[in-house]
């Protein structure tokens, strides 16, 4: 009797231990399928990323081609060349018409659209321009032009510029009408190095809602459908 009463006590024990056995393993082959779900996943959606927000896409110039691209890639180049203007008479001059002659492409590279080009001041606030005696490369790609734009200088100020300017054709041109100023005198122009940086651009996002969903999925080289949602604030 004693036997049968231990073999029972045996027998549940061992009952239970495999109870606790299965059910780790039930949890952890959960978790790890879970795992790799995750890790898979964040593989995709950062293979996604890079292709979309990292690149330039293959063949470049696929938004002009109207064919599907190989590779796509939404980022453009952005291009700002620094400049600061000093007064250097002790006078103040109120309103100031401004030209600033200014090589956007020397080796003409396609670079500078002329509607892209802007020019905001040291708060980032966009100033009226007017572009005169351009000069292009090819189509509306500019080599070199005169910025003209009105200021207000006090005695002695000393202010700091950006012009931008990219090779995006889908930005809008502004409508600004300045006049060609008179020669200034007492004051000190430098114009500094350009500087490149990487921006998405208007006219890529545009081709890209050109494209079939199914085609871009093609592209992009994943299984997964997902949704894409790109705003601006």
């Amino acid at each position: 009797m004693a036997s049968q009463i231990d073999f029972a006590i045996a027998v549940g024990l061992f009952m239970t231990f495999i109870s606790v056995l299965i059910i780790y393993l039930v949890n952890y082959f959960l978790n790890y399928i879970n795992l790799s779900s995750t890790s898979e996943l964040r593989t995709v959606t950062y293979n996604i990323y890079t292709s979309l927000f990292m690149d330039k896409g293959i063949p470049r110039a696929w938004p002009e081609l109207g064919y599907n691209p190989l590779k796509v890639g939404l980022v453009t180049d952005m291009y700002r060349i620094p400049a600061s203007i000093s007064e250097n008479s002790s006078t103040d001059r109120g309103v100031v018409t401004l030209n600033l002659s200014i090589n956007f492409d020397i080796n003409c590279e396609r670079k500078a659209w002329n509607n892209t080009v802007r020019i905001l001041n040291s708060s980032n606030i966009e100033i009226p321009i007017t572009l005169f005696n351009q000069t292009f490369c090819s189509q509306q790609f500019l080599r070199n032009a005169d910025v003209i734009f009105n200021n207000t200088f006090n005695a002695g100020n000393a202010k700091n510029f950006s012009i931008y300017f990219s090779a995006d054709k889908n930005i809008t041109a502004h409508n600004y009408s300045l006049s060609f100023p008179s020669s200034l005198v007492n004051y000190t122009i430098t114009v500094y190095a350009e500087e490149k940086f990487s921006i998405l651009s208007a006219e890529r996002l545009i081709a890209l809602r050109k494209l079939n969903y199914s085609d871009v999925v093609t592209i992009l080289g994943d299984e997964y459908y997902f949704n894409l949602e790109v705003s601006a604030e």
